[in-house]
């Protein structure tokens, strides 16, 4: 127990001297390392601002270039785009112009059509293949190629809209890839910025730890043997550090994309948008000119084509309304006659029944005077009057008769032509009716063609 209670080991006094001075040595050499250090630590310092310093400076000012470059090919890229929507708009409108044009070539080919099958209503000799009916057919064959040529035009521009589209959608990716660019490179450039900004301020920390460093080095020279102040004055340069609020060292920042593009290949992508986006805008320059050319010469042909079938038309109903004017002569004449030769009949039935009555007067004058007595039934110049009497009367009787005849014949012919020319008038009031009223005055009237 008493053993227990003893106090520990003391050393000798030598036993301290040595260790002082093995300490003092130490010290020594750790002094000089780290002053040394401290010495190359402020000169690395010094090179590596100044390298990082110009590096920064180049990094900012090529940055700033890449910016500015995309932003000039921004701005080529947002002109062609407006200029691309507009064309868009344009063909928009064109393409409208050649949708209302079919729709409006309908009506005329459906009133061609109907004036063909109207015309089919004609009767007799009136049922011929005129000029209006051929005219008709031009103009049924000119709407329907039209109308054939305006839907090829019509899917082609839908086409040519397709790769506007296509490169209006081109346009506008390049111009949000190219503004997050441009946000993500100005942002670099103010990091850098605030990156030099801070590092500036490390330096002024870093001198100012030095100055301290110094200062401490000063009171070590002094207070060599003051250990406690030693280890305190060696724990505080332990706690100096060197660090920069919200900077951190990133892993695989300096490799290289797999997926990323030479500036070649951005370059040559921004071109060959703009040259497409200048083609199909020539493209769609181009269509619309022909659009607008066709639209006009069809329309124009389509005119020319209602012109001719109008004219034919005209000049037909003039033909058959003259023919009709000269029927309705005919037949006012041959009433006329009809009624004259009525009259002729009753008058030569009136002549016969007179001559009858004198011929009959004559037979019983003769009949009286057979039974004459004896030698008084002679042939006296009144019986033979009597007997060249009744002759005459007979051949006037017969030749009435033959007249009579001969005039119920030209009666039954002259009724007969009267029948054949009403039809025939009936015939030409419906030709009239169907070219002039239903197709001229009706369908054909409301035709129009327009070159929207």
């Amino acid at each position: 127990m008493s053993k227990l209670a003893q106090p520990p080991p003391k050393f000798t006094h030598s036993e301290w001297i040595i260790s002082n001075q093995l300490k003092y040595a130490t010290s020594e050499g750790e002094r000089i390392a780290a002053e040394r250090l401290i010495d190359e630590s402020v000169r690395a310092i010094e090179d590596t601002h100044k390298v990082t310093k110009l590096v920064q400076k180049d990094v900012s000012k090529k940055l700033q270039q890449r910016v500015d470059e995309m932003k000039y090919w921004e701005t080529e890229a947002e002109n062609y785009l407006e200029t691309i929507k507009d064309e868009i708009g344009r063909l928009v409108a064109f393409r409208s112009r050649i949708e209302k044009s079919l729709e409006a070539c309908g009506e005329p080919l459906h009133i061609a059509q109907q004036c063909l099958a109207a015309r089919q209503r004609r009767r007799g000799i009136d049922l011929v293949h005129d000029d209006v009916e051929r005219e008709l057919i031009k103009e049924v064959e000119v709407i329907q190629g039209v109308m054939i040529l305006m839907q090829r035009t019509k899917e082609q521009a839908d086409e040519q809209l397709r790769l506007n589209r296509k490169v209006k959608y081109n346009l506008e990716k390049d111009i949000k890839d190219k503004s997050t660019s441009i946000a993500i490179d100005n942002h670099n450039v103010e990091v850098i910025q605030g990156v030099m900004i801070l590092m500036q301020r490390t330096k002024e920390q870093a001198d100012e730890q030095l100055r301290l460093n110094r200062k401490v080095k000063y009171n070590l020279e002094k207070d060599i043997k003051d250990k406690s102040t030693s280890i305190a004055i060696d724990n505080h340069n332990v706690e100096l550090t060197d660090l920069s609020k919200g900077n951190s060292f990133k892993v695989g920042v300096t490799k290289v994309c797999p997926n990323s593009t030479s500036r070649e290949e951005w370059m040559d992508f921004t071109n060959t948008n703009i040259w497409e986006a200048e083609k199909q805008r020539q493209n769609s320059k181009a269509m619309r000119t022909v659009v607008d050319g066709l639209l006009q010469a069809t329309t124009n042909d389509m005119k020319r084509q209602k012109e001719t079938t109008d004219t034919a038309f005209e000049r037909r109903i003039a033909e058959t309304r003259d023919s009709k004017e000269k029927l309705e002569e005919h037949l006012r004449r041959v009433k006329k006659e009809i009624t004259e030769m009525e009259d002729n009949i009753t008058r030569l039935l009136k002549g016969i029944a007179d001559k009858e009555a004198g011929l009959k007067l004559c037979h019983t004058r003769l009949e009286n005077r057979s039974f004459r007595p004896g030698i008084e039934l002679t042939r006296d110049p009144a019986q033979y009057r009597l007997i060249e009497e009744s002759i005459i009367i007979g051949q006037a009787i017969d030749t009435l008769q033959e007249r009579l005849a001969t005039s119920r014949c030209s009666l039954i012919g002259l009724d007969r032509k009267r029948v054949e020319l009403e039809e025939e008038l009936a015939i030409k009031a419906n030709t009239l009716f169907i070219d002039e009223v239903e197709c001229m005055e009706g369908m054909r009237k409301s035709i129009s063609f327009h070159a929207y």
